[in-house]
């Protein structure tokens, strides 16, 4: 039959060929997209086409997705490069700026993965939307719109080789089997925050001073991971994404501050 050429899943196909084939201005009906499927049937250049955009969407099944699923990053190498939980300031506001406009809610000790940039495409960037925490600040986090999950936070430290992912706070199908490697910026997290960590891995409070710079780099995963690249990386990356919004909204949130007082 037809359809078993396109596999078992074919609400992912539906909603594939719809991404594709009809534009973001216009949404599609489910009559739509069954004439749009029926003609391959009968219309052999059709038929092939669907095909290998199928074949396509197969090779991108590692995703980082919104919640409700109207964003998608669809990754070229979807194997986490490092994982942390970071005790900073930083992340927690991110993650709170999140949760007051009606995403999840925070946890005191995020964990984050550094995942590779280069993606095959983003979906939905219409509905997303960069910010700061301030002006000064080195990175710049994506949310989006609908249901505020963030996926992903570039900084100006990572070379466009790398992105920060919470999965937590999103959903990542990318593969995140790597154990986790330390605990960082503990100095920012105490018992008032949340429980003591539990992990027999190391810990740095910061990287401030020299010691603490080099135990943490003598450690594979880190070293690898914010190394800079031999040469520039090319193709389409997550700053690319972010390159292509409008200019990141600056919340004007400094470190120390308590982020839902001022939203």
């Amino acid at each position: 039959m037809f359809w078993t050429e396109f596999g078992p899943n074919l609400n992912q196909i539906r909603s594939f060929l719809e991404v594709r084939f009809f534009p973001t201005n216009y949404t599609a009906g489910d009559s739509d997209v069954d004439v749009l499927l029926h003609s391959g049937h009968k219309c052999s250049w059709r038929r092939a086409e669907m095909l290998r955009l199928v074949q396509e969407m197969n090779q991108m099944e590692h995703t980082i997705t919104c919640y409700c699923g109207i964003c998608t990053l669809n990754l070229v190498d979807d194997k986490a490069t490092c994982h942390f939980q970071c005790g900073c300031h930083s992340c927690r506001q991110k993650i709170q700026f999140g949760e007051i406009k009606g995403g999840r809610k925070t946890t005191p000790l995020p964990e984050l993965f550094l995942m590779p940039s280069r993606l095959h495409e983003a979906v939905g960037i219409e509905h997303m939307k960069a910010y700061k925490l301030r002006e000064d600040a080195s990175s710049t986090q994506v949310y989006c719109t609908k249901c505020w999950a963030i996926l992903g936070v570039d900084h100006t430290g990572y070379h466009n080789k790398i992105f920060l992912n919470f999965p937590e706070f999103c959903n990542n199908t990318g593969d995140l089997s790597l154990p986790l490697v330390a605990y960082i910026w503990m100095e920012d997290y105490n018992d008032s925050i949340g429980p003591a960590p539990t992990e027999d891995v190391p810990l740095f409070e910061s990287t401030r001073y020299e010691q603490e710079d080099k135990r943490a780099f003598s450690i594979p995963e880190i070293a690898n991971t914010f190394a800079e690249p031999d040469a520039p990386i090319k193709g389409y990356t997550f700053r690319s994404v972010v390159e292509s919004l409008e200019e990141p909204t600056i919340l004007g949130v400094q470190e120390q501050d308590n982020i839902f007082e001022i939203f």
